[in-house]
């Protein structure tokens, strides 16, 4: 018997990415950058606080993407700023909220989000506002803010669409 498309993880994040490509993100002005201010999303939620030790999402909502043709295909690549490119490799912790991959209460593959999950299909943020998580110890599933200290890699090329993952990720006490 096959899963179906409700409980394949990987269906649910490609699922997920191209609704994120398609929606409208809402594009960081300017003068957000400067003052660190991060825009509400299209419900009007705020992204996730920077709290002591943590990445902000707004250094990774920095990056910029750009489009390069592959074999035929029309990609839409990252394009890492320095003060990102510092972080691969490198143990890093980050608030965000859980978009979980599978229909059991504890995960070890979930997209960490910067703003809360309102609907699975309707995310209103590109990719430098999600990360990919592969947990050591499964996570339980919570609607609620949560630290996720990993190692993290930047992505260049994610057949996903994916920017960022953290690996032998787990979560951690703010």
């Amino acid at each position: 018997m096959t899963d179906s498309p409700m409980t394949d993880r990987r269906t649910l994040l490609t699922t997920a990415l191209l609704a994120a490509a398609g929606a409208a993100v809402p594009a960081l002005p300017a003068h957000a950058i400067e003052t660190k201010a991060m825009p509400l999303d299209q419900h009007g939620y705020k992204p996730a606080n920077a709290l002591a030790g943590t990445v902000p999402w707004q250094m990774l909502a920095t990056t910029d993407s750009y489009e390069k043709v592959i074999n035929g295909f029309t990609w839409v690549l990252p394009k890492f700023p320095p003060k990102v490119r510092e972080l691969h490799g490198k143990v890093v912790r980050v608030n965000g909220y859980m978009m979980p991959l599978d229909t059991t209460e504890k995960q070890s593959r979930f997209l960490l989000m910067a703003y809360p999950q309102t609907c699975p299909y309707c995310l209103s943020v590109g990719s430098q506002y999600f990360i990919e998580v592969l947990a050591s110890t499964p996570v339980t599933y919570s609607q609620d803010a949560m630290v996720i200290e990993g190692r993290m890699e930047l992505l260049e090329q994610d057949e996903n669409g994916l920017y960022y993952r953290m690996r032998a990720a787990r979560q951690v006490k703010a």
